[in-house]
């Protein structure tokens, strides 16, 4: 049954962001583009306005890998940082990478994936230079997607449904079922939080529709999706939506309450990109953020960061003429701001965004030109608000 929702529009935030220009990589190896595997999300993390990032491309063998790499303040590679990491099967394919900061340095988590056998969970990890000191460890079999965060000083996996706390030795401590396979994760002070989307198939046989049944119709079919959020130990909440159930939701958190993003519509004909605040209360309002265009098979989640005063929300939309772009909107105490991130001719997808500090983000995305794959991210900055001088 279809779930009605206020929309509020709200006024337009203080100013519009500055874009920065964009920082590129070297180009990686042309079999990439044309290898038929789909083009990963870059995982990034910021630690002291340096930014540590994880990535999947294929190396000189032709198998696909995790690359490390840390940046500088600027998003410039770090000499002697940049790393491949070793699957725990030499004929593994690799997907869907995470990486967090740990006290020691990163934890780095990918899907591994091989032909008649179920995909598997694994984490490894590496020093602030990204040298590996736990080599990679299967953790589980898992079916959805992983991350893995740090909380409270415990390191914890999630893989599918499940929340894993690791030891010193990628040893599974303890396990929480939480009841769907989760799409996003973000840590809110002692606390995690996290975003899952669930659907649900109905037939009814058109008879309990009198008057619009001609003999031999077939059955009426509903689809209904839900988001499913969950604040651990606390409380969960479900509110039902349609969307198309591919598009997997995001969250963020301040501290204080999330943002939860979620797409809207299908990958025929395109939809709207929400947002709502979600508390302990539940979820709030939804908020508009932008349109993305028709685009099967391609659209991942939204990436979702918090500076100290914003949240910013990034996504991928294909444009009119066919090459992906990077929109961006920004939900502050004042409203929606929307604007673009990329508009280029490059094709430029699967953006992640991460808070440098107060007033600054760093979104890294993935970008093709004539060709040739790279790495490449832009700086969003935002104006300090102007303050009247009494005289």
């Amino acid at each position: 049954m279809r779930a009605w929702w206020l929309v509020l529009m709200l006024p337009a935030a203080y100013g519009q962001p500055f874009v920065g220009p964009e920082i590129a990589s070297a180009p990686f190896q042309s079999h990439f583009v044309s290898a038929g595997v789909t083009p990963q999300p870059v995982a990034i993390v910021s630690v002291n306005r340096e930014f540590a990032i994880a990535w999947c491309i294929d190396n000189p063998d032709g198998l696909r890998r995790v690359n490390v790499a840390r940046l500088d303040s600027s998003a410039y590679l770090i000499p002697g940082t940049m790393h491949e990491l070793p699957a725990t099967q030499p004929d593994a394919d690799i997907g869907d990478p995470a990486i967090t900061a740990t006290l020691a340095g990163y934890a780095v988590a990918w899907v591994e994936s091989q032909l008649g056998s179920p995909s598997r969970a694994v984490v490894a990890l590496v020093d602030r230079n990204l040298s590996v000191i736990k080599e990679p460890t299967v953790i589980r079999q898992i079916v959805g997607r992983i991350d893995v965060k740090v909380l409270n000083g415990d390191l914890v996996v999630i893989t599918g449904s499940v929340m894993s706390q690791l030891d010193s030795e990628l040893r599974i401590v303890n396990s929480v079922t939480l009841g769907a396979p989760v799409d996003d994760v973000t840590v809110a002070g002692d606390q995690l939080l996290f975003v899952a989307h669930i659907s649900t198939h109905d037939e009814h046989p058109c008879h309990n529709f009198p008057g619009n049944c001609p003999p031999g119709s077939p059955p009426v079919v509903t689809d209904n999706y839900d988001l499913f959020a969950v604040i651990l130990y606390r409380a969960s909440f479900t509110r039902h939506f349609y969307f198309f159930s591919s598009y997997a939701p995001a969250i963020a958190s301040n501290g204080k309450d999330s943002l939860v993003a979620w797409f809207e519509g299908t990958p025929q004909g395109g939809g709207t990109l929400f947002a709502a605040h979600f508390d302990s209360q539940g979820l709030g309002p939804r908020l508009v953020l932008g349109q993305f265009g028709p685009d099967p098979g391609s659209i991942q989640k939204p990436g979702i960061a918090w500076d100290g005063q914003r949240y910013l929300v990034v996504w991928q939309d294909k444009a009119w003429y066919a090459n992906h772009e990077i929109r961006g909107a920004v939900v502050d105490s004042i409203g929606v701001t929307a604007f673009t991130v990329t508009d280029t001719i490059a094709e430029e997808e699967h953006p992640s965004v991460t808070a440098v500090g107060p007033g600054r983000f760093l979104v890294a995305y993935s970008t093709i030109t004539a060709g040739q794959r790279r790495i490449a991210g832009r700086f969003i900055d935002f104006p300090e608000p102007r303050r009247r001088v009494a005289r």
